[in-house]
């Protein structure tokens, strides 16, 4: 414990305030209550006859992080934990699954179930997340927005369950709409985030870096690194921004949008600044925004102006992904190689047209072109 005491006062031009003085001082440690110890076998196995956890009360809620921090299962006597890309079983000291990663260098002496390195007193197992952060602020932001998804889904839930949804008035109705469409979107954004945690070959990095062109927060495909980057020019980006540029990022993953270094990239557009607003809108002090919604295309299309940080969406109304017709794509580029390419088909999409130029390039020894789903890896 260490105690700082100074006498400078913040207002230099104040000269009297320059003279204080103290004549007693007391510093006071109280210990605080031991609410959970818990004891492990070196797997990760809790000790029971050594642990003890308190009796939860005073808004204190059961503790189901236990081992490195892993959520410990113990629903229908399971006894797993769980390690993000996969289930562990401290039982056994065994994963349930096979490592993703079994094949990548220095790992191939291990079996692909070991956890650990079979070393559990001096080394930990990487949880499969393929999130990397600049910054201990960064991670701890993202962590906060995890829980903070978690615990409104929750908070929601409960509010729904004391509703009368049947013979309640038109404001309940309303109400229990709402919460029902606020906890369907909350569950899709952590389904979300565990699909860009659990692809193993893709990098989500969070930088504290500048954004660009103003902006609160920016998500592009470091094409030098490799990677998926958000910036957010500090290391406690706001929650609702924070989530808007991750909303981005798993857009990335699912081909909404895909970059092309020194190509347009004619896939994003205004639907695309619409999901993530609305997915930012989740975490601010009137979330129900996200249900109703603020803006309607046209106003988001004003906003771009055109020069504007949205300029590229500026009269895409449509949801334009790799999934879209080559006809609709041809509203928007002019790029002839993408919308009459050599030997089409009636049914030929996008993500058909990207895929065989990216792999094309790839049989001559070049990096993929369009940067989208597994083209996103380094």
């Amino acid at each position: 414990l260490a105690v700082y005491l100074s006498s400078r006062w913040r207002n230099l031009s104040c000269v009297p305030c320059g003279n204080i003085f103290f004549d007693k001082l007391n510093v006071e440690v109280s210990k605080g209550n031991l609410l959970e110890e818990t004891h492990y076998y070196p797997h990760g196995l809790p000790i029971k006859p050594l642990s003890s956890v308190q009796a939860p009360t005073g808004g204190y809620r059961d503790n189901r992080r236990k081992y490195q921090g892993n959520e410990y299962i113990q629903d229908l006597g399971l006894n797993w934990m769980s390690f993000g890309a996969r289930q562990y079983d401290p039982q056994i000291g065994r994963f349930l699954s096979v490592d993703p990663l079994a094949d990548a260098s220095g790992q191939q002496i291990f079996s692909p179930y070991a956890a650990m390195g079979n070393a559990p007193e001096s080394m930990v197992d990487p949880n499969g997340e393929k999130f990397t952060f600049a910054t201990a602020g960064l991670e701890a932001a993202f962590e906060k927005l995890r829980q903070q998804n978690l615990e409104k889904i929750e908070e929601y839930n409960k509010e729904l369950k004391g509703l009368d949804l049947i013979g309640g008035s038109a404001q309940v109705q309303a109400r229990g709409a709402s919460l029902i469409a606020l906890i369907a979107m909350h569950k899709a954004f952590n389904k979300q985030l565990d699909a860009m945690e659990g692809d193993q070959d893709v990098e989500f990095h969070l930088s504290n870096e500048t954004p660009f062109d103003g902006a609160a927060g920016s998500t592009f495909y470091n094409f030098n690194e490799g990677r998926v980057q958000f910036n957010f020019g500090g290391d406690d980006p706001w929650l609702p921004t924070l989530a808007h540029e991750l909303r981005h990022g798993y857009g990335l993953l699912i081909g909404e949008w895909a970059p092309a270094e020194k190509y347009d990239d004619v896939l994003y557009d205004i639907q695309d600044e619409k999901e993530g607003n609305k997915t930012g809108l989740l975490f601010t002090s009137h979330p129900e925004d996200a249900v109703n919604g603020v803006y309607d295309s046209q106003n988001w299309d004003a906003a771009t102006g055109p020069e504007g940080k949205y300029g590229r969406a500026k009269g895409k109304y449509e949801q334009l992904s790799i999934n879209s017709s080559l006809t609709t794509l041809s509203k928007y580029s002019n790029d002839k190689t993408l919308t009459n390419p050599v030997n089409p088909n009636p049914n030929m999409t996008v993500g058909d047209v990207y895929f065989r130029i990216n792999e094309n390039l790839i049989k001559n020894g070049q990096k993929p072109r369009y940067r989208f789903g597994k083209y996103l890896k380094k």
